[in-house]
């Protein structure tokens, strides 16, 4: 008896990583910075089409958020 594969089953959906509370503490001091060395330390450990989506109560634009994220991580590494 053959098998038949859905689209789903031979082409998962890239992966996305939703982050609570993005513009909080948890997430900067631990949360963002783990990300960052999981791609860029980890040899890639990430699948090239991640997307990592946060909400936070605090409103700020994309930029302002990657501008918090990158301090985030230069922190850390400081």
């Amino acid at each position: 008896m053959a098998m038949v594969l859905g689209i789903s089953e031979t082409h998962p959906a890239p992966p996305v990583i939703v982050i609570l509370g993005a513009s909080g503490d948890l997430a900067r001091r631990k949360l963002l910075p783990a990300l960052y060395n999981l791609e860029h330390c980890g040899q890639g450990m990430l699948p090239h089409e991640t997307a990592i989506i946060g909400f936070a109560r605090t409103p700020m634009s994309t930029e302002e958020f990657r501008t918090s994220s990158r301090e985030a991580v230069a922190n850390t590494r400081a």
